[in-house]
């Protein structure tokens, strides 16, 4: 059984986040090496990545499920680890390590929040794929923090005296 996931037009970043935790590549399979699970049991533990990457995301999905339905591997678990996206999967074909593969390539080089082209950036020692407009957003925002931080709360109502 194939199952559409949601047009990539989609603005509903929500609904396209809940789409892929429902889909099939989620669910407990026979192949899936669980022995305790019943069959179509939700296995993923974990979603947590920026809406960056999931067009790539829904890419990926799209092409295993091209693939017979005994090629596909579980999905586990889909996050950002160091600034670099991280599938934690088991079974599978070659075909479908494959399409997992490329996705986390194609993504090595996206903003992990808008999916423009990005670079691998250090912020207060968090590594995040960003391009150059949500880098500066970060450190205005890094900045706003720090100096709140340094001048304190208190001294903030003591200056506007």
């Amino acid at each position: 059984m194939v199952r559409q996931m949601s047009s990539p037009s989609s603005n509903d970043v929500s609904q396209r986040f809940a789409a892929i935790r429902a889909h099939p590549l989620c669910r407990n399979t026979m192949n899936s090496g669980n022995p305790y699970m019943e069959p179509g049991q939700a296995v993923i533990q974990d979603i947590s990545l920026m809406a960056g990457w999931l067009e790539s995301l829904e890419a990926c999905f799209r092409e295993i499920e091209a693939l017979p339905a005994v090629e596909w591997p579980t999905i586990h678990q889909i996050k950002e680890k160091f600034g670099q996206p991280c599938v934690r999967y088991s079974g599978g074909s070659g075909a479908a390590r494959g399409a997992i593969e490329r996705y986390l390539a194609q993504c090595t080089t996206r903003c992990q929040v808008c999916g423009a082209v990005a670079e691998c950036r250090i912020i207060e020692g968090w590594h995040a794929l960003l391009c150059d407009s949500h880098e500066a957003l970060a450190n205005q925002a890094r900045m706003a923090t720090m100096e709140k931080s340094w001048l304190g709360e208190d001294n903030a109502e003591e200056r506007a005296k």
